[in-house]
């Protein structure tokens, strides 16, 4: 197969002929498995550029998934944010991928603090973890005024955001207190239809058990996905 691929690919063949073939290697690395279309095509192709510019430190599918709800959000009113910005990774792809909507970034950026780990934490989760450099993070954004930096520990950090509404946030705090602490504070603000998505849910038990005790007595449903992610959208 990989002959008669390099075959039409360098033969005196058609350009119609190569441009088929390369069509269906695309797809194939990109590990599309549902119905071909453009448009997810092309997100797969702009997580990857991301990716030869910053480390994000997601699969590509959840990565994908953040940017499927970007494009729900964008018809909700209000700012997007990240709480958990480690080296941004994935504060480049949401800033990137929407950007008329100003994004707001909460981390320590000095790793995770010693006082938000708990008892639900301790297994896996240590202080200091996630360390990163807040002047290198700020230079992948030099080009744009869209994103704003609130370094320090969460919610005390967030005095400086001064914003009412958020239409998508992002979480990747790892631990039960900044997991409550962050959906305490967005939930009031998260516009009606608005999203709330968290990584580690299903593999870190203090992101799992704040998530299900914050909405377990609210309206809103806890959708699971099959990553390690899960979500809610504002009713």
């Amino acid at each position: 197969m990989a002959k008669i691929i390099k075959i039409l690919l360098k033969g005196k063949h058609t350009q119609f002929l190569r441009n088929i073939v390369k069509y269906f290697l695309r797809r194939a690395k990109l590990g599309m498995v549902s119905f071909n279309s453009d448009d997810r095509i092309s997100i797969f192709e702009y997580i990857q550029s991301c990716r030869n510019i910053v480390e994000i430190a997601i699969t590509d599918v959840e990565a994908f998934i953040i940017c499927k709800c970007l494009i729900n959000a964008e018809k909700i009113d209000g700012a997007i944010a990240e709480i958990g910005v480690y080296r941004g990774g994935t504060s480049y792809l949401m800033a990137n991928y929407k950007k008329d909507k100003e994004l707001h970034l909460f981390d320590t950026f000095e790793g995770i603090p010693e006082e938000a780990i708990t008892a639900h934490d301790t297994q896996v989760i240590k202080a200091g973890m996630y360390p990163s450099n807040l002047d290198k993070v700020k230079r992948l954004f030099k080009k744009t005024d869209k994103v704003k930096f609130h370094p320090g520990f969460f919610p005390k950090s967030a005095d400086t955001a001064m914003v009412d509404k958020f239409s998508f946030v992002h979480l990747d705090v790892d631990t039960y207190t900044s997991t409550m602490d962050a959906l305490k504070y967005f939930y009031n603000r998260l516009s009606k239809g608005g999203i709330i998505i968290s990584h580690d849910y299903s593999s870190l038990e203090g992101v799992n058990k704040a998530f299900n005790e914050f909405f377990g007595n609210r309206t809103e449903t806890i959708i699971e996905l099959p990553t390690s992610q899960a979500l809610i959208v504002k009713t």
